[in-house]
């Protein structure tokens, strides 16, 4: 059983990291598609991942010695269906009128294997019905294809790393697999007792009052912004060398993104925002002029230059610089984390009064609004 068990633990220690790697993705296309966001979408999604880590572990782990999978003689694969109908019959201890036999056959591999089979792929047929609203055959396709996924990947001895198979290939982990994934389909109205409806959830993306700028609306934006513009600048210092690894020619690009792009390009937005559908304009309701553009922007990248780059790294030199320096060093370092502190506790008070603007808005007279 353990053998079954320690997969699932390793995905559920796995899972916050990849997991939010594979769903920010998807998270980001839903916002921009709908305008919202939708908690119980991404439970969904979340736990749909967490159920496939777990799945794709439970196939491949625990990994043997490469020594011993090399020396081994044992068989690489079954294609002989229903195999696991004879070996039950061959060693199965149950007795259909002897009660007493019917716990201690549960406990045997030729009851357990064929079971865990089938309960592999029951939540896919789940996800698959409820989640992605895929009918019967689509169902028994996906779940067929899934399992024969995971046996190629144990036939290929872990894509090439095993010089040979270490799990069997079983033509029957094929049926099973697949019918775990139809049961599944089959009980999802059960399930559906315990989740919202889909015409809940119509309702809630069609609520235009639900659509709101939310602050983790703007954080997803800014994440983009901030990931797209890093990746450009890796790609321009890979390609171009020293011309892009001086600060001049990335501050000169930073400008270029957050004020000519909004400006010439996407009228009011980043990338980010065009993505998540947000959209910069004037507290009159206009357009956003170049002046208050300037301001905003001119006001939102000193504000991220002090928390993200100089403060990070006043406090790493605070370890290296000569003793007369130190206390130079510290007082700046007090300075910048009472910035950051009083930033944070601003956002917080906005947040909480659901107010719109932070202070670099307030001050150029700009705030956001939903595009949907």
């Amino acid at each position: 059983m353990s053998a079954y068990i320690e997969p699932v633990k390793i995905a559920i220690i796995s899972f916050p990291f990849v997991a939010l790697l594979l769903s920010l993705p998807i998270l980001v296309y839903h916002y921009h598609k709908y305008g919202i966001f939708l908690k119980w979408f991404a439970v969904v999604i979340y736990s749909f991942i967490l159920y496939l880590l777990a799945a794709y572990f439970l196939v491949i782990l625990p990994l043997p010695d490469i020594k011993q999978v090399a020396q081994s003689t044992l068989p690489t694969y079954n294609i002989q269906p229903f195999a696991f109908v004879r070996e039950f019959i061959a060693h199965t201890v149950w007795r259909p009128f002897d009660l007493s036999t019917y716990f201690s056959a549960l406990k045997q591999p030729v009851v357990i294997q064929p079971l865990f089979n089938v309960f592999l792929t029951l939540p896919f047929g789940v996800y698959l019905r409820y989640g992605f609203k895929r009918n019967l055959k689509q169902t028994v396709i996906l779940s067929f294809l899934l399992s024969l996924f995971f046996e190629l990947t144990q036939l290929s001895g872990l894509y090439g790393i095993y010089p040979r198979p270490y799990r069997l290939f079983d033509v029957d982990d094929l049926f099973l697999n697949t019918l775990g994934g139809v049961i599944g389909y089959w009980l999802t109205p059960f399930f559906r007792l315990f989740f919202p409806s889909d015409s809940k959830i119509e309702m809630t993306l069609k609520d235009k009052s639900k659509h709101q700028v939310t602050y983790l609306r703007r954080l997803v934006a800014f994440i983009v912004d901030w990931v797209l513009m890093s990746w450009i600048l890796d790609l321009a210092h890979s390609l171009f060398g020293f011309f892009f690894s001086n600060n001049l020619m990335t501050v000169l690009f930073v400008i270029v993104y957050y004020y000519f792009v909004p400006l010439t390009l996407f009228k009011g937005q980043t990338i980010g925002k065009k993505i998540v559908n947000l959209k910069i304009i004037s507290e009159d309701g206009q357009e956003i002029s170049k002046t208050a553009l300037l301001k905003r922007q001119s006001l939102f990248g000193v504000n991220c230059f002090l928390l993200f780059y100089l403060l990070p790294r006043i406090l790493s030199a605070t370890g290296t610089v000569p003793d007369e320096q130190l206390d130079t060093y510290y007082y700046l370092a007090l300075l910048f984390m009472s910035y950051a502190l009083l930033f944070t506790v601003h956002i917080i008070v906005n947040m909480l009064f659901k107010k719109k603007q932070l202070i670099y808005e307030k001050v150029s007279h700009t705030y956001q609004i939903s595009t949907k």
